[in-house]
């Protein structure tokens, strides 16, 4: 998803410097073969750019609309293992419930087995990634660099 993103980045910043060149290539070769005269503006030479190269521009359009799908597609999939992760947990949780109550009932004396992500510190998932709530230094809590604490 990253890559796809960064491509969509990347061609808007592509089409701008291609057009860019282009306007600059006409602007040198009128003034080449049009010394003296006022130069043209440099929409119109846009204009007239953008309808000699538009198979060219096509390609970006192109290159834009694939990366767009292939984007989409991908955040689909995303979206579709963290919907079959949950549901395998919750059904690996329904499971341990029942085993456990199975249990409770035969062997009331027994500890209940508890998921194996219920060992792991807790997470908030972010925009930017995942941020652990427990500490991750071996500094106390409460103790910064400067030794007050930021309670």
């Amino acid at each position: 998803m990253a890559d796809a993103d960064w491509r969509l980045k990347r061609i808007s910043h592509l089409e701008m410097a291609y057009l860019s060149f282009a306007v600059d290539e006409a602007l040198d070769r009128f003034k080449r073969y049009h010394p003296g005269e006022p130069e043209p503006e440099k929409v119109k030479l846009l204009g007239s750019i953008m309808q000699d190269r538009t198979a060219n521009m096509s390609h970006f359009s192109r290159y834009e609309a694939h990366q767009n799908r292939r984007l989409h597609s991908l955040f689909k999939q995303l979206i579709e293992m963290r919907e079959l992760d949950a549901r395998d947990r919750r059904r690996y949780r329904e499971e341990l419930n029942r085993e456990n109550r199975e249990r409770e009932r035969h062997q009331p004396s027994q500890a209940a087995r508890r998921p194996p992500w219920d060992d792991e510190p807790s997470t908030e998932p972010t925009r930017y990634g995942i941020i652990f709530k427990e500490s991750t230094t071996s500094d106390p809590p409460g103790d910064g660099p400067s030794g007050e604490s930021h309670s």
